[in-house]
């Protein structure tokens, strides 16, 4: 529980961060990326936390990011880190939809807040420069299709017959009984 505290917090303290931070990636165009992609998104995060640690004079700090994305468990295949940071991701997605039910208009969050509560789960607090780590990153796949969502206004596209005789229903919306 004291995970979700930190993640709640983060979103918070976040949102402050992203407040001048136009180039911050929405999570939505994330998981719009190949997997390629993404992998390379997420080692620019990786570099960048650890670039902005020691230029702000941290190099400590930027020492046990590198042992969080590269120590594994185990019998896992993945690191300590990542497995951190992909349920810290799928949070921010699932807030980022309970919002979007709220407020159609909400800002959407951040995949840099997933990192941030990754690396602020382990005692590592990023500076602000951190969410500009990104903003030469473009991706060299093309990014997938996002599935429709039908608009609430959209006319059907289906003709409707004019005529009551081609109404197989009948008129009024009714099945209109065989004549006897």
């Amino acid at each position: 529980m004291s995970g979700f505290k930190t993640l709640a917090a983060t979103f918070l303290s976040g949102s402050l961060l992203t407040a001048g931070a136009a180039q911050a990636m929405d999570v939505q165009v994330y998981e719009r990326m190949s997997a390629t992609d993404q992998g390379n998104y997420t080692g620019v995060m990786i570099s960048g936390a650890k670039q902005v640690l020691t230029v702000a004079g941290r190099a400590d700090q930027a020492a046990q990011v590198e042992r969080l994305f590269t120590t594994k468990a185990a019998g896992d295949e993945n690191t300590l880190g990542m497995v951190e940071f992909e349920l810290n991701l799928a949070q921010v997605d699932k807030t980022d939809a309970d919002n979007l039910v709220k407020n159609p208009n909400a800002r959407l969050l951040s995949v840099e807040l997933a990192m941030i509560a990754t690396l602020k789960a382990n005692g590592i607090i990023l500076p602000k420069s951190f969410m500009h780590v990104g903003d030469n990153f473009r991706p060299k796949s093309p990014l997938m299709v996002a599935p429709a969502v039908p608009s609430r206004t959209a006319v059907p596209s289906a003709s409707h017959p004019t005529a009551s005789d081609d109404d197989p229903i009948g008129s009024g919306g009714f099945i209109t009984p065989p004549k006897k």
